[in-house]
């Protein structure tokens, strides 16, 4: 039988399900940790993701030492250099590149953009809660990525981040937020290359969840169909190119015992220990955002608070849902994102111009 020519995936710093799911789809994946494997896995590489784990240091976003925010992370200089370094390479040599969380905020710093260091500091009661929880994400349809998906709210993703993108780096746009509006997904803008496509929530968890209500899948079989027609139109010697990296492949790496690493990185660290870790650090304590002095402010207050906007927010996200089905891409001039008056219940296509009228005069709604 003739072998088939399959895509091969660089993946940074793994926890084992990425790898799974690109070999569920027919990619060969390259594990990728170590700077020196970086040369020989970039010039292989049809796509190149990069997955969760500790903070990036600040330092690369414009913070010193002495600005560092206390709820900060996890930081590794040798993880930040292999990874900027590999996006770099990605970039020069036209490679499509999926970021998983920490890896949404890598494309984003890696194009000059800059993050929240702690998205609850200083936020108000509307902010929802990102850490071990879900939450929906309203696409901008018209995106690469929202036609994929195909639906305008991906329901129930699952969020486990302290951090998010806060200024976005040059070439990229925003095409997906959370209802209190921190953005959730990030592109590059049409026309730039290669395409990146950013996700602060965790869809390789979504793949396999029991709670979220949208197709996962979808974001992986995206970034393989581009890897697909990158090996295509690269052209060479495929063989060559697959054998050169064959001791890089995802099970045979660790099953050979040839690298050895001074302490345990994400791939060899299960994903439950990695959010054990995350709740370590920024548990649900008695409020995330302001030090509580008094009864009103409380532990059982502030939860009181946090029940009440989840209530709120499954129907602000109903309606969002029942406006965003009128347009053509997401183009309908109300924000939905906000905690106003959306309209969205009173909206039908007989009446939208005359909201859409409203809306310019300031009648109703939120400009974008």
């Amino acid at each position: 039988m003739k072998q088939q020519k399959r895509p091969i995936i660089a993946v940074l710093n793994d926890w084992g399900t990425v790898h799974d799911i690109f070999e569920t789809l027919g990619a060969y994946t390259l594990d990728v940790e170590m700077e020196y494997e970086l040369a020989e896995a970039m010039d292989a590489a049809d796509a190149v993701v990069f997955t969760g784990g500790g903070d990036i240091d600040p330092s690369r976003y414009g913070w010193d030492n002495t600005e560092r925010h206390p709820r900060v992370y996890g930081l590794s200089a040798q993880r930040d250099n292999v990874e900027f370094k590999a996006l770099a390479m990605a970039r020069k040599r036209n490679i499509p590149v999926l970021g998983i969380c920490r890896g949404a905020q890598l494309i984003n710093v890696g194009h000059g953009g800059t993050l929240h260091q702690d998205i609850f500091d200083g936020a108000d009661n509307k902010l929802l809660p990102h850490t071990g929880t879900d939450h929906a994400v309203k696409m901008r349809r018209n995106s690469h990525i929202g036609r994929k998906l195909g639906d305008a709210v991906l329901r129930d993703v699952t969020s486990l981040h302290h951090q998010a993108v806060d200024r976005l780096g040059d070439g990229l746009i925003s095409v997906g937020w959370a209802p209190d509006g921190t953005i959730e997904m990030i592109e590059t803008a049409p026309g730039v290359k290669p395409y990146m496509l950013g996700t602060q929530f965790h869809p390789e968890m979504d793949v396999t969840s029991k709670t979220a209500l949208y197709d996962a899948w979808v974001i992986f079989e995206t970034i393989f169909n581009l890897a697909r027609q990158h090996s295509i139109s690269r052209g060479g010697n495929y063989w060559k190119r697959q054998r050169s990296v064959s001791h890089l492949l995802s099970g045979m790496k660790w099953s050979k015992g040839t690298i050895v690493t001074p302490s345990p990185t994400p791939s060899q660290t299960s994903v439950q220990e990695y959010v054990d870790t995350v709740m370590k650090v920024w548990p649900l304590d008695p409020d995330p955002i302001l030090e509580p002095e008094d009864e009103e402010d409380s532990y059982e207050a502030w939860q009181m608070k946090m029940n009440a906007h989840n209530e709120r927010r499954l129907s602000d996200i109903e309606r969002a849902d029942a406006m965003c089905l009128l347009d053509t891409g997401c183009q309908c001039p109300l924000d939905c994102l906000s905690y106003g008056d959306c309209a969205a219940e009173s909206i039908n296509q007989q009446t939208i111009k005359q909201v859409i009228n409203e809306v310019n005069k300031g009648k109703r709604g939120n400009k974008r």
